[in-house]
Protein backbone atom coordinates (compact mmCIF):
# COMPACT_ATOMS: atom_id res chain seq x y z
CA UNK A 1 0.00 0.00 0.00
CA UNK A 2 1.43 3.36 -1.06
CA UNK A 3 1.71 6.14 1.50
CA UNK A 4 -0.41 9.21 0.76
CA UNK A 5 1.58 12.41 0.23
CA UNK A 6 1.51 14.97 3.02
CA UNK A 7 -0.92 17.75 2.28
CA UNK A 8 -0.27 21.31 3.40
CA UNK A 9 -3.41 21.19 5.54
CA UNK A 10 -2.00 18.18 7.44
CA UNK A 11 1.07 20.07 8.62
CA UNK A 12 0.72 21.26 12.22
CA UNK A 13 0.75 24.93 13.20
CA UNK A 14 -1.19 26.33 10.30
CA UNK A 15 0.65 25.14 7.24
CA UNK A 16 2.94 26.73 4.71
CA UNK A 17 0.83 29.79 3.88
CA UNK A 18 0.56 30.82 7.53
CA UNK A 19 4.25 30.21 8.21
CA UNK A 20 5.29 32.22 5.15
CA UNK A 21 2.89 35.03 6.07
CA UNK A 22 4.41 35.30 9.57
CA UNK A 23 7.89 35.26 8.03
CA UNK A 24 7.01 38.06 5.61
CA UNK A 25 5.55 40.14 8.46
CA UNK A 26 8.79 39.79 10.45
CA UNK A 27 10.89 40.63 7.40
CA UNK A 28 8.87 43.78 6.73
CA UNK A 29 10.11 45.20 10.04
CA UNK A 30 13.69 43.94 9.67
CA UNK A 31 16.69 46.11 8.87
CA UNK A 32 18.55 45.81 5.57
CA UNK A 33 21.27 43.50 6.88
CA UNK A 34 18.68 41.10 8.35
CA UNK A 35 16.68 41.14 5.11
CA UNK A 36 19.79 40.28 3.10
CA UNK A 37 20.74 37.48 5.50
CA UNK A 38 17.26 35.98 5.39
CA UNK A 39 17.04 36.36 1.61
CA UNK A 40 20.31 34.44 1.25
CA UNK A 41 19.07 31.67 3.57
CA UNK A 42 15.71 31.48 1.78
CA UNK A 43 17.45 31.17 -1.60
CA UNK A 44 19.70 28.41 -0.23
CA UNK A 45 16.68 26.58 1.19
CA UNK A 46 14.85 26.76 -2.16
CA UNK A 47 17.87 25.33 -4.01
CA UNK A 48 18.16 22.57 -1.41
CA UNK A 49 14.52 21.45 -1.53
CA UNK A 50 14.20 21.66 -5.33
CA UNK A 51 14.99 17.96 -5.78
CA UNK A 52 12.65 16.69 -3.06
CA UNK A 53 9.17 15.26 -3.64
CA UNK A 54 6.43 17.93 -3.46
CA UNK A 55 5.12 16.80 -0.06
CA UNK A 56 8.61 17.02 1.43
CA UNK A 57 9.09 20.46 -0.13
CA UNK A 58 5.99 21.69 1.71
CA UNK A 59 7.27 20.31 5.02
CA UNK A 60 10.78 21.73 4.48
CA UNK A 61 9.50 25.19 3.53
CA UNK A 62 7.09 25.26 6.46
CA UNK A 63 9.86 24.28 8.88
CA UNK A 64 12.19 26.88 7.36
CA UNK A 65 9.72 29.77 7.69
CA UNK A 66 8.72 28.75 11.23
CA UNK A 67 12.34 28.50 12.34
CA UNK A 68 13.22 31.85 10.74
CA UNK A 69 10.38 33.57 12.63
CA UNK A 70 11.39 31.84 15.87
CA UNK A 71 15.01 32.93 15.33
CA UNK A 72 13.91 36.50 14.62
CA UNK A 73 11.82 36.64 17.80
CA UNK A 74 14.70 35.22 19.86
CA UNK A 75 17.11 37.79 18.38
CA UNK A 76 14.71 40.65 19.16
CA UNK A 77 14.26 39.40 22.72
CA UNK A 78 18.01 38.99 23.24
CA UNK A 79 18.54 42.57 22.09
CA UNK A 80 16.14 43.88 24.76
CA UNK A 81 17.45 41.85 27.70
CA UNK A 82 20.63 43.16 29.35
CA UNK A 83 23.49 40.66 29.61
CA UNK A 84 23.66 38.68 32.86
CA UNK A 85 25.45 40.54 35.61
CA UNK A 86 24.91 44.02 34.18
CA UNK A 87 21.66 44.73 36.00
CA UNK A 88 21.62 47.30 38.75
CA UNK A 89 21.81 45.77 42.18
CA UNK A 90 19.35 46.86 44.83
Amino acid sequence: MEKEPTREADIPHGGLKTAKHHYQMHMAAADTAEKLRCSFLEHAMEKTVAGLPPDMQVVARTNFYQSMVRDSVERQYAATVPPHGTELER
